[in-house]
């Protein structure tokens, strides 16, 4: 049970009516608190203390370059989180704004996913200078190396379970032999974690929880492609991707052509975010274990085929 009062009690709030449950994951509880005068609460279930110091010191430096993120409220005595029942509790400005609705029905305007790709190029500009003295234990191989430590699992048990970890030992060592520019990224810039004002301009970007120190080029390959083809969707629309790359070509440190090089690494991402949803299906006892299950594996053999 998260006791949202206590956590509360070290802001030196009451706990403010309403408390409304937004979303639950595997990662994070996310709550709305307060009505007029709103905060967002988040209760992480697998970050350290030392970890929110790394998000914290994340969004001071992008807050610094004038990219557009919430600052995280501290408590009374001027500590970044609350740790409650093993699990730090962060709170963060509410920020008004609208999330887009997008699905393989619903698409972003060329406008949005322009705007929402020049404020990741300001992120990546800023990204290249960032330090933090907090470590950070994930990084863009985690969710591959995840799927390496089932391997066995993978290949005994699952239908296209030895192609994958085939698959999956190759983003490996493309990963381990990248020597292009890095920084910080979000890593997880997904129409979700982005907010909108009353036109088409960014007012937010959300959820630093993924974020880490990684190849630029990672962070835009994931956006463009979940800006450009939604879960369940067939194909990619490459006008999106292109307004997206378009955009961020605009403001970051580095142009990157919508090719090549951004090909290999949307089939890495793609893969990295097969590798977490088919570790989890591991668990599950009645899931039917097929590679294809996963939407980001197919869009990884669509890539695959450019």
């Amino acid at each position: 049970m998260i006791h949202i009062s206590e956590i509360l009690s070290h802001y030196g709030l009451a706990e403010r009516a309403p408390v409304t449950l937004i979303r639950e994951s595997g990662d994070n509880v996310v709550y709305s608190i307060g009505n007029r005068s709103k905060a967002i609460l988040r209760i992480s279930k697998h970050l350290s203390p030392d970890e929110i110091g790394f998000e914290n010191d994340a969004l001071i430096h992008l807050e610094r370059a004038h990219v557009h993120v919430p600052k995280i409220i501290p408590t009374i005595d001027g500590q970044r989180c609350v740790v409650v029942d093993g699990m730090p509790a962060v709170l963060f400005e509410f920020i008004s704004g609208r999330h887009l609705t997008i699905d393989k029905d619903h698409h972003p305007t060329q406008e949005e996913a322009h705007n929402a790709g020049m404020e990741l190029g300001a992120l990546a500009a800023a990204g290249v200078s960032f330090v933090s003295d907090h470590p950070r234990t994930r990084s863009i191989a985690t969710e591959l190396e995840r799927a390496m430590r089932d391997r066995d699992v993978f290949m005994d048990t699952f239908e296209g379970g030895r192609r994958f970890i085939s698959e999956v030992e190759e983003a490996l060592a493309s990963f381990r032999s990248y020597t292009g520019p890095t920084g910080l990224i979000h890593n997880d810039f997904r129409p979700s974690n982005v907010l909108f004002g009353e036109q088409s301009d960014v007012v937010a970007i959300l959820d630093m929880d993924w974020s880490c120190v990684g190849p630029l080029i990672k962070d835009l390959a994931l956006a463009a492609l979940e800006w450009s083809c939604p879960d369940r969707a067939d194909v990619p629309d490459m006008s999106l991707l292109h307004a997206f790359v378009d955009g961020y070509d605009l403001r970051a440190p580095h142009k990157i052509e919508p090719t090549g090089e951004l090909f290999t690494w949307i089939r890495y991402s793609a893969l990295s975010d097969s590798c977490t949803y088919l570790c989890d299906l591991i668990g599950d006892p009645v899931a039917e274990k097929r590679i294809t299950r996963s939407y980001m594996y197919r869009k990884f053999l669509y890539f695959s085929k450019l």
